[in-house]
């Protein structure tokens, strides 16, 4: 599917003729009963569209309010109540997972010790579980419970070496799932309910559709293989993969979620009616485990990246009886994509295309709308550390500058950077922020004049450049 071009005098409110037409034409190839669509910008849910049907039976069509089961999108949900739980002190993320569920000692792990099974490579996908709960019905997928599963742990194996390769499990968030009850003291369920999906303003997020929202639930539909007919979707039991793929949702509400991903700036606290602190966001989606050699996926924590050309997406699909979903989104420019179908058809496909064609329009809007205003000033005490410094034995330095309101570090060129430095109780002291230096110490040294004349940066030594007549240079 190729996203083509669009005119530059166009938005994306103007495209929407264009972008609906070709998800119609994706729904007719595939199909499938009907599918709701959605593109997140700046914040907000920009343009949506519903195409044929929710309900065959009633003739009921779809749109960005109707309610699908989202499947492997719960992943991430999950993941980010761990990492809320990590940032307020309830667990590490390299903690062993027996040590909050020690019933995992039963798994039967033949490359080690049961420690090496890490909340960390449960989010990544490293852990080296096996994909599923234990099949105890050769003709069917066996469906758990969460304390059913923990009972046949005994029947579990870790398949590969943990940390040696991805492998994607399922059976691993049900246990995460178990993590976060033990650690929050709440049932997964109301957690999710009450620390992610109720700040957000998500209602229409559930782990069960009751009332109102069952009039506006889709029917899962199998693929029509011998005739036009599409088979009803058996979905899996109450109560079953809540934490891996339990989750219901709408484009309306999964757009407030693209928009909360998208607030990846590390200066950014969590406040009220945020889920994360913008780092723990960053965190989450930098890919760091590479899926396939040609280095098209990487898994983060919880999300994935896809590359395609100069772009990295990050997303997560869902794939279940009757139901395809996908949201995709470029962080940094605040746009994404969201296409949720009952029927089996690949979303991820026109999720992308959607990102890649909304992107020229979005950049055009963003640039239109964009002021200048005056940056602010350098502050009183940082004036004086502004200018370059060179380290005296390789004769390559970098320069302390203020950039839109930071204190930066600039390398020379070649070194990686800038970094942004974070100050301490110490005027003098900074933490390095991002980059191979980070978490390291930047510490600005007097001489016997008062004024400041070196500089010492992860380590390394560096003297400050002094215009003629001995004087500190100030930039």
């Amino acid at each position: 599917m190729n996203a083509g071009t669009f005119g530059a005098d166009r938005d994306i409110f103007g495209a929407a003729r264009e972008f609906r037409a070709i998800a119609s034409d994706f729904v007719k190839a595939h199909g499938v009963a009907g599918a709701s669509l959605g593109i997140v910008a700046a914040g907000e849910l920009v343009w949506s569209a519903g195409l044929g049907l929710a309900d065959r039976a009633t003739g009921r069509p779809a749109d960005e309010r109707t309610v699908y089961r989202i499947a492997s999108i719960t992943k991430t949900f999950t993941a980010t109540a761990i990492v809320q739980l990590r940032d307020a002190g309830g667990l590490r993320l390299d903690d062993p997972l027996v040590e909050h569920l020690p019933e995992a000692r039963a798994i039967r792990n033949r490359f080690g010790p049961m420690s090496d099974i890490t909340i960390r490579r449960l989010l990544d996908h490293t852990s080296g579980l096996q994909g599923e709960p234990p099949n105890r019905q050769p003709l069917a997928y066996s469906h758990y419970t969460i304390k059913e599963l923990l009972a046949v742990l005994g029947d579990v194996i870790v398949a590969i070496a943990p940390g040696s390769a991805h492998k994607y499990s399922n059976l691993g968030y049900e246990l995460l799932g178990e993590v976060i009850r033990r650690v929050a003291g709440r049932p997964y369920r109301d957690y999710v309910r009450e620390a992610i999906t109720e700040p957000l303003g998500m209602r229409s997020t559930t782990h069960e559709p009751q009332g109102a929202l069952l009039d506006r639930l889709a029917v899962g539909y199998n693929e029509a293989r011998y005739s036009d007919d599409l088979g009803l979707a058996q979905l899996p039991p109450p109560g079953s993969m809540a934490a891996g793929g339990g989750l219901y949702s709408s484009v309306e509400d999964l757009a407030r979620w693209v928009a909360q991903q998208c607030r990846t700036d590390a200066t950014l606290e969590r406040g009220e009616q945020q889920v994360l602190a913008g780092c723990s966001l960053r965190e989450m989606q930098r890919p760091t485990v590479v899926i396939d050699p040609a280095w098209l996926e990487a898994q983060g924590l919880g999300w994935y990246g896809t590359r395609r050309s100069d772009l990295v997406l990050i997303g997560h699909s869902g794939a279940l009886d009757g139901f395809q979903s996908n949201v995709s989104f470029l962080p940094d420019e605040g746009l994404g994509a969201i296409v949720l179908v009952n029927g089996i058809a690949p979303a991820t496909e026109l999720a992308i295309w959607l990102i890649e064609a909304a992107l020229p329009l979005h950049r055009a809007e963003q640039a239109a709308a964009r002021t200048f205003p005056a940056p602010p000033a350098v502050p009183a005490a940082w004036a004086e550390l502004l200018g370059r410094y060179v380290d005296p034995a390789l004769g390559d330095g970098a320069t302390v500058e203020w950039r839109a309101g930071r204190l930066l570090l600039v390398p020379d060129e070649g070194a990686r950077g800038p970094h942004w430095l974070e100050p301490a109780d110490d005027p003098l002291t900074f933490t390095i922020q991002g980059g191979r230096l980070a978490g390291e110490a930047v510490r600005f040294l007097r001489g016997t004049s008062g004024a400041v004349e070196r500089l010492l940066a992860a380590g390394y030594p560096m003297i400050r450049m002094m215009p003629a007549g001995g004087r500190p240079a100030r930039e």
